[in-house]
């Protein structure tokens, strides 16, 4: 971490990149990019969002399903994706050509 600072603080980073926090390459979610939630239909669950990070913003949805209703007749995508808002377009910058939203 003390390196880290020290990069964030130097007068390099204020040179290329304007001084601004690291841009995150990836959001993970349970430690992987591609993770799978295995649920059961007609059962509640609680789920915890944690971004330790605290930046950036993050939307996370169910990928056209009902909530309150349970349907088992197919598998539905999770979706966690950054705030590319947050990240580059509120601040007049591009995505990077390698950046990974999901």
């Amino acid at each position: 971490m003390v390196s880290l600072l020290q990069a964030y603080g130097s007068t390099g980073n204020k040179a290329s990149d304007d001084g601004d926090e690291p841009t995150p390459d990836a959001a993970l979610l349970n430690a992987a990019i591609d993770a799978k939630i295995p649920v059961e239909p007609n059962k509640t669950y609680l789920i915890r969002i944690l971004c330790v990070g605290n930046f950036p913003g993050h939307a996370f949805l169910f990928d056209q399903h009902e909530m309150t209703k349970s349907d088992a007749s197919q598998n539905y995508a999770v979706w966690n994706t950054m705030d590319v808002n947050m990240l580059f377009f509120d601040e007049g910058k591009n995505p990077p050509p390698t950046y990974n939203p999901k």
